[in-house]
């Protein structure tokens, strides 16, 4: 499982120790490699590390950045979680799950 974030260099400081890192095989963040979501090459370059195209691949996010349309766009399965920003903006669903397969309400949902 890869991680694909458009975190700079003092939020990715963090990641080591978070509780989500043993889950990931590589976490990719913008700062490295160059590219932010929802640019083609920020897909590209995390899907060179987990398969050999995009019909293996599922994407999940909440949408912000255009990040369900970008790798929707790479042919990626795409999964929308509400869970944060059902809370926050809860106005931005129906824009943001236009692009999405499937959405669900939490990460728990993926288990």
């Amino acid at each position: 499982m890869i991680l694909l974030s458009n975190a700079d260099v003092m939020e990715k400081r963090g990641w080591n120790e978070s509780p989500f890192a043993p889950y990931f095989t590589n976490a990719l963040f913008s700062c490295d490699i160059g590219y932010i979501k929802p640019e083609v090459e920020a897909y590209r370059t995390a899907l060179k590390l987990s398969a050999p195209d995009a019909d293996n691949v599922v994407f999940v996010g909440d949408g912000g950045s255009n990040e369900l349309q970008g790798a929707k766009s790479c042919g990626f399965t795409t999964i929308m979680t509400t869970e944060i920003i059902g809370e926050l903006w809860p106005e931005l669903i129906p824009v943001r799950k236009i692009f999405a397969d499937f959405v669900i309400g939490s990460l728990t949902e993926l288990i």
